[in-house]
């Protein structure tokens, strides 16, 4: 996929792996879509990108408001005529013991990690059909592959968007069309999510962590997703998973 000149939502976009995202894409050539809930973030952002001569639409969106998926993308297409990919970064993390967690904790995580991504599919093709959009990408997390205590329902969250991931890119191959699927699996990323955990157990464990070895900066997170979008038109990478060379787990 050609990035020059080419039209990608970005949610998640106003910190972390979609604002290191957004960047790299916006470097690449690509007009963008910024989606996040935070309307200050999206501005400053926004204002930064057009510093750099990049076009962008900023989005204040919850993603867990019934329609949001719809109105993102009329609203990208309103503006720039059609839409290229969608990166659907944003991610909620809630730590704690799930005999002791809110439920409410639960359904967050599950509305934003799971249904939001998968809802943004369904409003793409429903818009554009499978033969006339070009890629998603998901970004999941190693914790799909290997839960921790404390982050059970997270990682169920991102196992669930991997396994619903790949039967989508069954179903549009059988389609016959161009749509491909990708999904990125990052292990522990320096961003304000493994900052700010909100759980002292879990906060001490990570720091420990990162007290040994660097993690991935969110740079390393949006240059995987530049590479997969950028393979040729025939090639699709289903999964990238990547790692801090010295993270165990």
């Amino acid at each position: 996929m050609e990035l020059a000149d080419s039209v990608v939502i970005v949610t998640g976009a106003s910190r972390g792996i979609g604002r290191a995202t957004a960047w790299a894409l916006g470097e690449s050539g690509a007009r963008l879509g910024l989606v996040a809930r935070d309307p200050q973030c999206l501005k400053d952002l926004e204002g930064k990108l057009r510093s750099a001569a990049v076009e962008s639409l900023p989005l204040p969106i919850d993603l867990r408001d019934p329609g949001s998926a719809e109105r993102i993308v009329e609203a990208v297409h309103d503006r720039f005529g059609r839409c290229d990919a969608a990166i659907s970064c944003a991610g909620v993390a809630r730590w704690g013991a799930l005999l002791e967690q809110d439920p409410g904790d639960w359904r967050e995580m599950l509305e934003v990690n799971l249904i939001a991504p998968l809802a943004l599919a369904q409003a793409i093709t429903r818009r554009y059909g499978a033969k006339h959009f070009r890629q998603l990408v998901h970004v999941s997390s190693v914790a799909a592959l290997k839960p921790l205590t404390g982050n059970g329902v997270y990682a169920a969250s991102k196992a669930a968007l991997r396994v619903a991931g790949e039967s989508l890119r069954q179903e549009l191959a059988s389609l016959g069309g161009a749509l491909r699927l990708t999904t990125i699996v990052p292990g522990l990323v320096e961003t304000d999510m493994t900052r700010q955990l909100g759980d002292s157990d879990a906060q001490r464990r990570v720091d420990e962590l990162r007290a040994k070895f660097p993690f991935l900066e969110p740079s390393h997170v949006a240059e995987a997703v530049v590479w997969a979008l950028q393979q040729p038109h025939e090639v699709v990478v289903n999964e990238i998973v990547l790692r801090p060379t010295r993270q165990p787990v």
